[in-house]
């Protein structure tokens, strides 16, 4: 989550314009509140339930995708389900919580990362 919020508020640029001696807040601009979000979790186990909990909390809307959860958990847990390619393309952020095996191995790959939304940056 914190690496989430990092990102959001572009504080990885703001870091690099401080550390040049400059000081220009527009990089941050406009400053996007996580209920304007969508936050994807890919796999939503013990770890993707714990992180959809937290965004929500912060007023994130979550969609999630796990083949192996019953979409009415989802649902009851106020977590959208979603297929992986809805995911991606509704998704401002995604994060992926699945073990490696072959089954999860290449499971995101170049033609699905470009269904993605162009960042805000």
């Amino acid at each position: 989550m914190a690496l989430l919020l990092w990102q959001m508020r572009c504080l990885p640029q703001l870091r690099q314009l401080s550390r040049a001696n400059e000081w220009d807040p527009l990089p941050a601009r406009p400053i996007r509140h996580p209920r304007t979000q969508t936050l994807g979790i890919i796999g939503w186990g013990r770890i993707g339930k714990a992180v959809s909990a937290k965004a929500m909390a912060l007023g994130f809307k979550v969609i999630a995708d796990d083949p192996y959860i019953d979409p009415k958990q989802m649902l009851d847990a106020g977590v959208q389900p979603a297929d992986k390619k809805t995911l991606l393309r509704e998704s401002d952020y995604v994060s992926l919580h699945t073990p490696l095996t072959d089954e999860t191995r290449h499971m995101i790959d170049q033609h699905l990362l470009e269904l993605m939304r162009p960042p805000h940056i």
